[in-house]
């Protein structure tokens, strides 16, 4: 194994690890600051596509364990986040119905998507792929928009924050030493863009948000 594969190997799992636990820093945040007025709703909603689409994209191209197991605990996190919510009351009911609705279309979408004749099945479950990168590209800059109207960064953990920052830098690392594809190289640049940013909004605003 070359150094370049193998620095890639090693980045790709340690990346990995990051993404199953990027979201813990935020359940501490919010269970000791129930103000969650500051988290901006629309990310948490991109979020949820992103991993209800990399749900679909994983089980049906049966993409590695790895990504399957990220998703699921990605899911996992974000309920918990969403219950949170929903116990402090601090969100619109609406929000409640749409991240049913979200789970319901999607699961029926997989179910139906799975009676597709074969030979159709991987434009579908691509189309997936690709709606999930979207969000992955999005999902931070509605929160980094509301921090700059806020002035503030209240109810955001710094460390998920900087876990969201080191996941971007080890797909970026990944994909340069195992020699990626560009487009995979151009999109985790796109997406590491507002993942700086937004640690620096946190450092830098006027009431930063304790550390947990």
């Amino acid at each position: 194994m070359n150094t370049a594969k193998c620095i890639g190997t090693i980045s790709l799992n340690f990346t990995t690890l990051i993404y199953c636990v990027w979201l813990m820093p935020q359940l501490f945040t919010n269970q000791h600051n129930c103000n969650n007025n500051n988290l901006s709703l629309v990310s948490y909603i991109i979020l949820t596509f992103g991993y209800l689409f990399d749900l679909v994209y994983g089980f049906g191209q049966n993409l590695a364990w790895q990504y399957k197991m990220v998703t699921i605990i990605g899911l996992i996190m974000l309920a918990i986040n969403y219950y949170q919510c929903w116990g402090y009351q601090h969100w619109p009911k609406i929000v409640n119905k749409q991240a049913i609705i979200i789970v319901g279309i999607t699961i029926v979408g997989y179910l139906g998507y799975q009676s597709i004749p074969i030979s159709n099945t991987k434009f579908y479950y691509n189309m997936f792929g690709s709606l999930s990168c979207l969000c992955w590209l999005s999902f931070v800059w509605p929160q980094v928009y509301k921090n700059h109207i806020n002035k503030h960064s209240n109810g955001i953990s710094k460390g998920t924050t900087n876990l969201s920052l080191i996941s971007g830098i080890g797909d970026l690392i990944t994909a340069y030493s195992l020699s990626w594809p560009l487009t995979s190289k151009i999109s985790f640049i796109a997406i590491l863009i507002p993942k700086a940013l937004l640690v620096v909004q946190i450092y830098q605003m006027n009431k930063p948000l304790e550390s947990h």
